[in-house]
């Protein structure tokens, strides 16, 4: 997934936390990653931006989308962020 920054973290709830307060919503392939591994943030809905389209997937499901949409060379992924109004926007890490 070449689409994505590189930052480390591996904790999914603080990763939502400071996705919400340093990065405005937007996640790097490591935060995709972390939420997808993690049961309490697999679902976690993120907007996946393309140069053509965009759409709404679980965090389990965005690696392999963006695989697939780069994989064809017909599009490119523009950037991933944490769905606006969504759950994981407002909701408190535990």
């Amino acid at each position: 997934m070449g689409a994505f920054p590189n930052s480390i973290h591996t904790d999914a709830m603080a990763v939502l936390a400071r996705v919400r307060s340093d990065q405005h919503g937007f996640l790097a392939e490591d935060d995709v990653t972390a939420l997808a591994q993690d049961d309490r943030t697999r679902l976690t809905q993120c907007l996946v931006r393309c140069g053509s389209c965009r759409f709404v997937a679980g965090a389990q499901d965005v690696a392999h989308l963006i695989g697939i949409i780069e994989g064809q060379g017909a599009d490119y992924v523009r950037d991933v962020s944490l769905q606006a109004g969504g759950r994981a926007w407002f909701s408190t890490p535990i």
